[in-house]
């Protein structure tokens, strides 16, 4: 083997197929190859079919390339080289084809002027219903009443009896159908005559619009004994 002289390898092929055919031309197995290269026989499958994926990596490849061109007796630099053309076109496509289908994973920007300025009208349209359910429901809802004084089911001996409380400004109080006056805050205070015996005292806060606000209170006069 070692008398043999350098061989050539034809441009037509592709480096495996080259280096396949010099085996072949020499009478040499794959299990001559590898008897004598120490490597694998499906490495030498691989390297031949041009299936470098096959291979450990880019360091064992060359290693493998060159042993196996030492063997045939074939130009070491002339291998490595057309090795390495065909790295230069493959792993740029490769990263090409990656990029490629990375970028078309990538979601394009969905944020435009349109969808902001219908975003701003959507928020504004939002706070002008808050803003109006608001006012509806103030409108519509009955008038909030408290009476501080009396409390219910009381016994009193004096002939009068103050009623006090408050409600929201600006609405038609009554006690017992007679209008009372509020002060700017709603406050009232009113003095009303009982007659002896069990007073039902009803007052009540309307506004435009909305249901009666009742609030009721039983007082019982008993007029003192003397």
């Amino acid at each position: 083997m070692k008398d043999f002289s350098t061989r050539t390898i034809q441009r037509s092929k592709t480096l495996g197929e080259r280096l396949k055919k010099v085996r072949e031309e020499s009478g040499f197995s794959l299990a001559d190859v590898e008897k004598a290269t120490q490597i694998r026989r499906s490495y030498i499958e691989a390297i031949e079919n041009g299936d470098y994926k096959a291979l450990p990596g880019a360091v064992y490849i060359e290693s493998f390339l060159k042993k196996y061109a030492d063997f045939l007796q074939v130009s070491v630099d002339y291998v490595l080289d057309l090795y390495r053309q065909h790295e230069s076109r493959v792993v740029p496509q490769q990263q090409h084809i990656g990029l490629s289908m990375h970028e078309k994973k990538l979601p394009k920007s969905i944020i435009t002027p349109k969808i902001v300025r219908g975003i701003l009208i959507g928020l504004v349209i939002a706070a002008a219903l808050t803003y109006f359910g608001i006012v509806v429901v103030k409108i519509f809802s009955p008038p909030s009443l408290t009476v501080d004084y009396p409390s219910d089911s009381i016994t009193v001996r004096d002939t009068m009896i103050d009623i006090r409380g408050s409600t929201e400004p600006e609405i038609q109080l009554k006690i017992n159908g007679r209008e009372i006056f509020l002060d700017a805050k709603g406050n009232f205070l009113e003095t009303v005559i009982l007659s002896e015996g069990l007073n039902t005292i009803i007052i009540t806060a309307e506004k435009r619009q909305s249901k009666v606000t009742e609030i009721r209170r039983t007082v019982l006069y008993e007029p003192s004994i003397e």
